[in-house]
């Protein structure tokens, strides 16, 4: 492998070359534009009555979910995100006993100029843990989650900040981004690719699409986390269910079956830590966080991102979700009543990680939010956590 993982924790990409050999490049694009087509048909079928195509249509930078204009004609799109070369390198990357995909998506050119995006690391304050927090945990624990962009034509669009993974913004950094957030940075780069080239990447990393034409583009974008590492991934879900794989051959099924076994057994995890917090039991609680992030540094990290799930059970009957979604299981497992003293237990956690009032930082998704969006909370460990739950009784 290289020194590819070295790359990887060090400048928070790296590049893969031939990660879709040239002789494969041909079929895989007939592959993809025929997806392509599918989801414009998907899209003109979604016309209003009165002619108006859906927003998605019009996005800066539409996207192909691959799972949902999938069938065995055009397998090998699914295969190229489940081969040795992107699945089995991923594991090898997050140095994981188990890999799954998250995501399995083609970036498209608009059929219009949109322009730059804006720079951004793919966090949200309101659903994750803060940046500060995130990136001690992947330092300590080694990642959890790796995206790829592997471009089908040549594609310079993705530009980086090397080593933003591991810091929050420099100062000069938010003065340019507030000045404008889609203009180079000082310290980015663009990452060169060529057809069948991949790039993996950190996305708490500071990146930016630095051009959204209408140039031709077909790069396709994946997502995978770990299983059974030392760290509870930032990113978890996954953006498919189980129903497209009955399109597809009965050994490609039974790998997604696998990976839903895998997501099974974490939640049922997840299911102990939460009744045992609902119990007040200490030591359960103790042992069943502990399977669920075996690393004792940046074990409240995981308890971060569970507060953010608990905090939001209560939403479930709003909430939308184009795959599996775990919040339905766990909300499943218990009672109106047990959830609302789950989210009791978690209440002093949640009140120290919000912020005085609405802020924003550069160079993060979404705008304005009531929460933290770089510092962990000062002195609250999993000890702290666990004797709150009588202050918030």
């Amino acid at each position: 492998m290289s020194d590819f993982r070295g790359q990887l924790l060090d400048q928070g990409y790296v590049i893969i070359p031939r990660t879709i050999p040239s002789e494969r490049l041909d079929g895989l694009r007939a592959t993809f534009e025929v997806l392509v087509r599918r989801q414009f048909d998907r899209w003109r079928r979604e016309r209003d009555a009165a002619g108006r195509w859906p927003d998605s249509f019009f996005a800066r930078q539409p996207r192909v979910l691959i799972q949902s204009v999938v069938d065995a004609r055009t397998a090998k799109a699914v295969e190229l995100c489940l081969d040795d070369g992107t699945l089995g390198m991923s594991r090898r990357l997050m140095h994981t006993p188990h890999a799954a995909p998250t995501l399995m998506s083609l970036m498209c050119n608009p059929s219009e100029d949109h322009g730059p995006d804006r720079w951004h690391r793919d966090i949200r304050p309101a659903a994750l843990a803060p940046l500060a927090g995130l990136q001690h945990d992947a330092r300590a624990n080694g990642p959890a989650y790796v995206q790829w962009n592997i471009p089908l034509y040549d594609d310079g669009v993705l530009w980086v900040v090397p080593g933003s993974h591991w810091r929050v913004n420099t100062d000069e950094e938010n003065q340019a981004l507030a000045r404008n957030s889609s203009a180079p940075l000082p310290g980015g780069i663009p990452v060169e690719l060529s057809a069948g080239d991949a790039v993996v990447y950190l996305n708490t990393m500071l990146h930016w699409g630095s051009d959204y034409s209408a140039r031709l583009r077909r790069t396709v974008h994946l997502g995978y986390r770990a299983f059974g590492a030392d760290i509870y991934p930032h990113a978890h879900a996954f953006n498919w269910d189980l129903g497209f794989t009955g399109r597809l051959s009965a050994d490609t099924r039974r790998q997604f079956e696998r990976f839903f076994e895998l997501h099974a057994d974490e939640r049922r995890v997840i299911e102990a830590v939460l009744r045992a917090a609902l119990r007040r039991d200490a030591d359960g609680f103790v042992r069943a966080l502990a399977i669920l992030h075996p690393g004792v540094e940046g074990r409240i990290v995981a308890l971060v991102l569970l507060s953010k799930l608990v905090m939001r059970l209560a939403s479930l009957a709003q909430a939308e979700h184009a795959g599996y979604d775990l919040r339905k299981d766990i909300a499943d497992a218990f009672t109106a009543g047990e959830i609302a003293a789950i989210g009791r237990r978690f209440a002093v956690l949640d009140a120290a990680l919000r912020a005085p009032a609405d802020h924003f930082v550069p160079g993060f998704q979404d705008g304005p939010a009531g929460y933290s969006f770089n510092d962990m909370p000062a002195g609250f460990g999993v000890d702290e956590f666990i004797a709150s739950w009588d202050a918030a009784a």
